[in-house]
This record gives C-alpha cells, structure tokens and sequence, in this order.
C-alpha cells in the first residue's frame, strides 16, 4: 500500500524519472515477499494452536479417565455394596419384581459410567440421565428422605459438560449429608442468568463422617479448566453447599466425541 502511494505521488509530481516496468517489478517482488512471509507467520500460528489443541485433548483425557476412576471407587466400595445389597434384599423379600428392577437399573447405572467416561465432553441431558438413574436407587434405599430437583432451561439443555461431573457432585452430596425422614436431603439443579449450573444441597453433615480429599472437587475444577475459560464457584454457608458450573456452549472436542462414539 505505501509503495503504491508512493508510485502516484512520484508519476503525478513528476519529481524524478520513474521507470515503471522498474517500479512494478521491484513492487511485485517486495509484495510476494511479504505475502510469503505473513503466510510462513499464519502457517506457524495455526500449527501453534493446532499443537495446544492436542495438547489440551490430551490432558482432558487423563483426567476424564482419573474422574471415571474416582467415580468408580467411591462407588464400588464395600459400603457402597453393603447398602445396595441391604436394599436390595430388602426388595427381594417384599417384592421380587422391584428387585428385578432394582438389579436392572444398577446394571444401567455402570453402563453409562463406562460408555460416557471416556469422552471430553458430553451433552448436558446425557448427564442429566446418568443423574436421574443414580437418583432412583437412591430412592429406593431413601424413599423421600432423598430430593432431586431439576429445573433447567432449554438454553442449557443443549450446552456441554465434563462426564460425570453431576454424578461425583451428587454422590458427594448424599456420602457427606444426613439422609432421613427428619433431615431430608434436597439437592438442586438449576441454571442462572449469568450461564452458569447451579448444584445446591442443604448442609447437614455426618456426625461420624470422615474428612474428604477433596480430589473429586480439583478434578472437576481441573476439567473445567481444560475446557472453558470460565472459573468454577464453590460457596459453602451455614445452611448449603453450592457449587456454579460454567455451562459450556462450544464443544472444542467434538473430533474426540465423533471418534470416541464410533
């Protein structure tokens, strides 16, 4: 753009001799220049984010495969088992078919725990149906002492998020709270204005429960990083505990998704 200013300052001033096939061969030499250096420049760019990428893919599946295994161990526990067999004892000896049904769904429950671990990100309503089978064995150890309440707009039914994520909030939620008829335990799941999954639980602590890790926590928070700029908020008062998910409108995996799921 300057060498051409200047070509028509010098040809309409006529302040020297100008010699134009000079001019334009000194000018398209300098021009292809620089357009190889910008696209040399633009090559290295694209391949620097083509490299984060990968490697931001790549860190997002160690630590989806250390959430699988977090989950699975906080579930595949002596306790775990322990209540489940207390409960579905109990069903077998009252009605045979619940327990059938009770067998089905905890078949159900680790199958998705399998099949959606080992992506980047899944769709918020996959999650959601994880959520809602541990819900119903929950139940039918709890009755109503155990509350679920879902209410999500459709806006962010179609957003992303790290599997299990609400799987290990929940479970946490119901590992470290009191769950009886007095002090029921209500959990909550609702999105906020400023795009943001709220997971809220009133707090009443186990007496005899044991201090945790908090490795659940800085896995997810660790996940999040990976996939969002947007920060996790974790709020606990006298009364709740609530943690804020950015809801993650863009899947940056999505090549990793297609490829897991064929």
């Amino acid at each position: 753009m300057v060498s051409l200013l200047i070509y028509f300052l010098v040809k309409y001033t006529h302040f020297y001799a100008l010699d134009e096939f000079v001019f334009w061969r000194e000018y398209f030499v300098s021009a292809g220049i620089s357009m190889v250096i910008s696209f040399i420049h633009e090559g290295i760019f694209f391949f620097h984010q083509w490299k984060l990428h990968l490697l931001r893919a790549e860190a997002l599946e160690k630590e989806n495969m250390s959430s699988k295994y977090e989950t699975l161990k906080s579930q595949v526990n002596p306790h775990f088992l322990f209540n489940s067999l207390n409960t579905l004892t109990a069903l077998i000896e009252e009605n045979k078919a619940d327990a059938l049904d009770y067998v089905a769904q905890m078949s159900g429950f680790f199958r998705q725990i399998l099949q959606l671990g080992n992506m980047p990100l899944i769709t918020l309503p996959e999650e959601l149906e994880m959520i809602n089978t541990y819900y119903l064995l929950q139940q039918k150890r709890y009755g109503n002492a155990f509350r679920l309440d879902i209410n999500l707009s459709e806006a962010a039914l179609k957003t992303f998020i790290p599997p299990l994520t609400l799987q290990m909030l929940v479970e946490n939620a119901v590992k470290h709270n009191t769950v009886s008829a007095k002090k029921p335990l209500t959990i909550k799941l609702f999105d906020t204005e400023n795009n943001f999954l709220v997971v809220e639980n009133n707090l009443q602590i186990r007496l005899e429960n044991a201090p945790g890790t908090g490795t659940g926590l800085r896995n997810i928070i660790n996940r999040y990083a990976l996939a969002t700029s947007e920060k996790v908020m974790i709020n606990q008062s006298a009364f709740s505990f609530t943690i804020a998910l950015p809801l993650i409108k863009e899947n940056r995996f999505e090549s990793e998704v297609i490829k897991e799921r064929k």
